[in-house]
């Protein structure tokens, strides 16, 4: 995906929280010397600071995981598609309600099970 390039950028992006202990417990697969590496992106800038502290304006820590809003996505998707589910065994299969079912399938995919992936869904690691 990244073409053996230096990924640290794209980790950073995605886990925000992470400190290097979390790295730690990561298996090296190789390392980057810095002839290779680009310095196209540099660490704890004002920036940086800036855009943490106003995104944590909006998410408090300790509360980014499992949000109302989340869970009520979770179990709407989750019900919807168990509605489909129904409506295919009692009323027989349509084009139709195979077209809704797999977009309620790709709904949890897309969604819930994205974001679950990337820690939000829970504190624990599982």
């Amino acid at each position: 995906l990244f073409g053996g390039n230096d990924v640290t950028v794209q980790y950073k992006m995605i886990h925000p929280y992470h400190t290097s202990k979390h790295l730690e417990k990561m298996r090296a697969v190789g390392k980057v010397s810095d002839a290779q590496s680009t310095k196209d992106y540099v660490f704890d800038t004002p920036f940086e600071r800036e855009m943490k502290r106003e995104v944590f304006k909006i998410v408090r820590r300790g509360r980014e995981f499992g949000t109302w809003g989340f869970f009520f996505r979770a179990f709407m998707y989750i019900g919807i598609m168990a509605t489909l589910q129904y409506l295919w065994v009692t009323v027989g299969p349509s084009w139709t309600l195979a077209l809704c079912l797999g977009v309620s399938q790709a709904s949890i995919g897309l969604n819930v099970q994205h974001d679950a992936n990337h820690g939000a869904a829970s504190k624990k690691a599982w």
